[in-house]
C-alpha cells in the first residue's frame, strides 16, 4: 500500500558487461514501510482475528469465522498473519502499515447492536459492521492503519452510520492511526452511486462534507485525532484516469484546499481478471511493462507536484496488484506474480497469505524479497539497469545507501517462463556486472519449481508456510556467496522465472 514513486535513473550499455556506478548521490523520498498491504475491510477480521465469532458466509473465497480461523490463539489473535507481517518488519525500517478499505469499505454499513463483527446477511445493506469489528485493530503489535470510512452511501443512513463508525474508529486506533481515507475509487461511482455528470467540483464538494463530518465527531470523540498533525487522509483513491474526474482535476477544484492529505493515493493494476490477452508472461513477467506502469504514475506524480502546495506531499499507491477484479487464479497466485512483485516493488492488495487455509501465497515471498533489497528504505536510492539483452525479460536494479553513497544491494529477475509442468530442462542467464574489486556478496534467490507453482516457493532457502506459522524455515539451498576479483566482474547466474537479491558483505 504505501509506494512512494521517485525519480529513477537510467542508464545503458555499451556492451555486454553491465557497469555499475559504485556510487550515487540520489535522494531518496521513500516511506519506511515501504513494503505494505491493502486488505478489504470485509476479510480484515480474518487476518487479524478477534475475540467473537461472525456470521457464517462465503465471500471471494474466504470462509469468515474469527475465533476459528486457521492460525488463530485461544485469545483470537491470527499469530500467523503477525509472523507473516514481522517477516517483513524486520527487513524494514518498521511494520508494513496496514489500509482497511477498498470496494467493501463502500458497502458497509455501522450497527451498534449487531453482536458479530461483520454480517453478510443484513437487511440494510450488503454488509453491515458491529463494535467488535474494531476490536481486530490490537491484534498486530507496533502496526499502524489506514481506515477507509464509507462515502458510497450518500444519504441520511450513511451519514448516521459514518458518525458511529468514526466514534468507534478513532477509539480502537488512538495510537494506531496513519491516515484516514473517506471513499475507494470515487470515480467509478459514476453513472452508478453518483449522477454521470458527476464532476471534480461536485466530488470535491461531497468529500469536504464528509471530511467535515468526520472531524466534528472526532473533535467530540476524539479530540487527540482532531489536530493538523493527526487529521490527515490519502486521497482521492482514485482507479484510473477517468475523463470525467481526472486525477489533477480533482486537485484543481481544491481537494487539499483544508491542507488534510498526507498522501495523493492512486490505485494500480497491471490488467483486468479475465481479459483476453492475459498471461503471465505478457502481464506480469514483463520488466517493460511494469516500467511503463511506473512511468505513467510517475508523470502523474510529478503533475501533481507542480499544482500549487502539492510538491511535499508524497504520492502513494495506495492499492495495486496484478489484476483487477480480484485476481486470476494461475496467475495472481502464482510464483510468476511474485517475480512481478518484486520487479514492482510494491505491497500488493492482493492477499499475500490465506489466514482460513492456512496457506502463504506465492507472492508473499516476491513481496519479501522487495522488503530485503530495499531495507530501511529511507535510506535507499535506486538504479534500474538496462541491459543489454531484451529489456522485457530481464529486470535488474542497482541499490545505494544514502549515507555512504554506496552500492551495497544488487536484484536481478529473470523473466523468461518456465513451466515445470512441461518437464523441459531449465535454462538459465548468465547476468554480467563491473562493480567494486575485491567484493563479496551474499545471494539470496528466489525460486519455485516453475512461475506456474502456486507452492513449493522459496527465499533464501527458508520457506514461511503455515506449518511453521509463518516463521523461517530452512529448505533448500542458502549461504551462496559471489566473490569478485580484482578485475570488479561479477557474474551472475539465475534461471529461468527466478530472482535473486545480492547484498555487499562487510569487508
Amino acid at each position: 500500500m504505501k509506494t512512494v514513486l521517485v525519480p529513477i535513473a537510467v542508464f545503458c550499455l555499451l556492451a555486454a558487461t553491465a557497469t555499475i556506478p559504485t556510487t550515487s548521490s540520489t535522494k531518496p523520498d521513500l516511506l519506511s514501510s515501504y513494503v505494505s498491504f491493502s486488505i478489504e475491510l470485509e476479510g480484515f477480521v480474518n487476518y487479524a482475528g478477534e475475540n467473537h465469532q461472525s456470521s457464517k458466509g462465503l465471500l471471494r473465497g474466504i470462509d469468515v469465522k474469527l475465533c476459528t480461523v486457521t492460525g488463530n490463539s485461544s485469545s483470537g489473535v491470527n499469530q500467523y498473519s503477525i509472523n507473516l507481517l514481522q517477516n517483513l518488519g524486520s527487513a524494514m525500517s518498521s511494520m508494513p502499515v496496514i489500509r482497511v478499505g477498498g470496494n467493501t469499505a463502500d458497502e458497509v454499513i455501522y450497527q451498534s447492536s449487531q453482536r458479530d463483527a461483520l454480517n453478510f446477511s443484513c437487511p440494510v445493506a450488503k454488509i453491515c459492521m458491529g463494535p467488535s469489528f474494531f476490536d481486530s485493530y490490537q491484534a498486530f503489535p507496533n502496526t499502524l492503519f489506514s481506515h477507509g470510512f464509507n462515502m458510497a452511501w450518500n444519504n441520511d443512513t450513511g451519514y448516521t452510520s459514518l458518525k458511529q463508525t468514526v466514534a468507534k474508529a478513532c477509539k480502537a486506533l488512538e495510537n494506531k492511526l496513519s491516515t484516514w481515507e473517506f471513499g475507494n475509487e470515487p470515480d467509478l461511482y459514476l453513472g452508478r452511486l453518483r449522477p454521470s455528470d458527476w464532476s471534480p467540483s461536485a466530488y470535491v464538494a461531497n468529500w469536504k462534507d464528509g471530511t467535515e463530518m468526520i472531524f466534528k465527531q472526532l473533535q467530540e470523540t476524539c479530540p487527540s485525532l482532531a489536530n493538523a498533525a493527526n487529521f490527515t487522509f490519502m486521497a482521492p483513491s482514485i482507479a484510473g484516469n477517468a475523463a470525467k474526474l481526472s486525477p489533477t482535476g480533482v486537485f484543481s477544484a481544491g481537494l487539499d484546499a483544508n491542507k488534510t492529505i498526507s498522501e495523493v493515493s492512486f490505485h494500480n493494476y497491471m490488467g483486468i481478471a479475465g481479459s483476453s490477452g492475459t498471461s503471465l508472461q505478457h502481464t506480469l513477467m514483463n520488466h517493460e511493462k511494469n516500467v511503463a506502469k511506473l512511468d505513467e504514475h510517475g508523470q502523474l506524480a510529478r503533475q501533481i507536484a507542480a499544482m500549487p502546495g502539492m510538491s511535499s506531499i508524497p504520492y502513494i499507491l495506495g492499492e495495486t496488484n496484478s489484476l483487477a477484479g480480484g485476481g486470476a487464479s494461475g496467475i495472481s497466485n502464482t510464483f510468476g506474480a511474485a517475480l512481478w512483485g518484486l520487479d514492482f516493488n510494491v505491497g500488493a492488495s492482493y492477499a499475500a497469505w490465506n489466514p482460513s487455509e492456512g496457506a502463504t501465497f506465492a507472492p508473499y515471498y516476491g513481496h519479501l524479497a522487495a522488503a530485503k533489497f530495499m531495507g530501511k528504505s529511507q535510506l535507499r536510492a535506486v538504479l534500474n539497469i538496462s541491459l543489454s539483452e531484451d529489456n522485457s525479460l530481464n529486470s535488474a536494479y542497482a541499490g545505494y545507501n544514502t549515507l555512504t553513497g554506496g552500492l551495497d544491494k544488487i536484484a536481478i529477475i529473470n523473466f523468461r517462463f518456465y513451466n515445470s509442468s512441461t518437464k523441459a530442462a531449465r535454462d538459465n542467464s548468465t547476468y554480467t556486472f563491473k562493480v567494486m574489486p575485491s567484493s563479496n556478496w551474499a545471494i539470496e534467490r528466489l525460486e519455485a519449481a516453475g512461475a506456474e507453482s502456486v507452492t513449493g516457493v522459496t527465499f533464501g532457502g527458508y520457506a514461511y508456510e503455515y506449518s511453521t506459522m509463518g516463521q523461517p524455515k530452512l529448505v533448500a539451498r542458502n549461504g551462496e556467496v559471489a566473490k569478485v576479483g580484482l578485475d570488479g566482474i561479477l557474474h551472475m547466474t539465475v534461471l529461468d522465472s527466478t530472482a535473486a537479491i545480492l547484498s555487499l558483505q562487510s569487508s
